[in-house]
């Protein structure tokens, strides 16, 4: 048994460490992080979601896609899937035609849209939805349940809903060709609070990449071997996850003039964070302020 005099020394002494001010973390402690790794947007954490004037959820392009496709499943009371699980293409064109989304390879004519996974946005979102909690799978037929009818009827919950599921429930890995690992998933809201700091000018995608491996160096070595350096396929993923196939979605960073709605890893992307971003979320600085920019 440990003396109560040495335990309570030892408490002490953890929780000195543990809300220490660390400059790769851009002054934030190691119990920021870990609820900015674990828990975000809850109350009390790092980075809060607030709630947007009505007109501002439209601006959310994957809200748009997830409301219009909740308001076709409500329309058609039980949606009949294909033999694969996926929307019938009737419903893939609405949806894009609709939704005012850009798909890369549909604009540039290189993919006609047959199938739901000709379009990854859309794609993106059926998967969203069948795994939120909002609809219900039976038969092969979707519908929405009565959870999801109360979250649908309420846009700010909506779209935490939304941010819940992209960020912890659906594996950002999926159909992106850099293996099964967490690279920008883990402490996706480090990356958002990068932005919050630095996103007012224009910065390079490997700007945040730095500051994404600095904080998490031992993310590298979750890279499987190829022909590039594993850093160099590190910073590909994280841009490639984090600003083409998230902050995209989320409207929350300007589109590349030349490229939308593709898996884009340049690392030379400029990066700039739009309106919305400071109507949507508020970072707090960290408590102990002497390393935050």
């Amino acid at each position: 048994m440990i003396p109560e005099d040495l335990q309570k020394e030892l408490d002490k002494h953890m929780q000195q460490q543990n809300s220490r001010s660390i400059p790769e973390f851009e002054g934030y402690s190691p119990d920021e992080m870990h609820e900015l790794m674990y828990a975000p947007f809850f109350m009390g954490t790092p980075i809060q979601l607030k709630k947007l004037p009505t007109e501002d959820y439209q601006k959310v392009p994957i809200f748009r896609l997830f409301k219009n496709l909740a308001d076709i499943v409500s329309r058609e009371k039980e949606l009949k899937l294909t033999t694969t699980g996926a929307l019938p293409v009737k419903y893939v064109c609405e949806l894009y035609q609709k939704s005012g989304i850009k798909d890369f390879w549909i604009e540039s004519g290189l993919k006609k849209l047959r199938l739901e996974g000709d379009c990854e946005p859309v794609h993106l979102t059926r998967i969203l939805f069948s795994i939120s909690g909002v609809a219900k799978i039976r038969n092969n037929k979707l519908s929405l349940t009565k959870k999801g009818e109360k979250i649908l009827a309420d846009d700010h919950l909506t779209l935490q809903t939304i941010l819940e599921i992209f960020g912890h429930k659906f594996n950002w890995a999926y159909l992106d060709g850099f293996g099964d690992n967490m690279v920008g998933q883990r402490a996706f809201a480090y990356s958002l609070v990068l932005l919050s700091i630095y996103g007012s000018k224009s910065r390079p995608a490997e700007f945040y990449a730095n500051k994404y491996f600095r904080a998490f160096p031992t993310m590298i070595d979750e890279m499987d071997d190829s022909f590039r350096t594993k850093e160099a396929r590190a910073m590909s993923c994280y841009i490639s996850r984090t600003f083409s196939r998230f902050l995209d979605y989320l409207g929350l960073i300007e589109p590349s003039e030349k490229i939308k709605w593709n898996s884009s890893s340049d690392p030379q992307r400029p990066i700039i964070r739009t309106d919305l971003f400071n109507k949507m979320l508020k970072c707090q600085a960290p408590l102990n302020k002497k390393n935050y920019h």
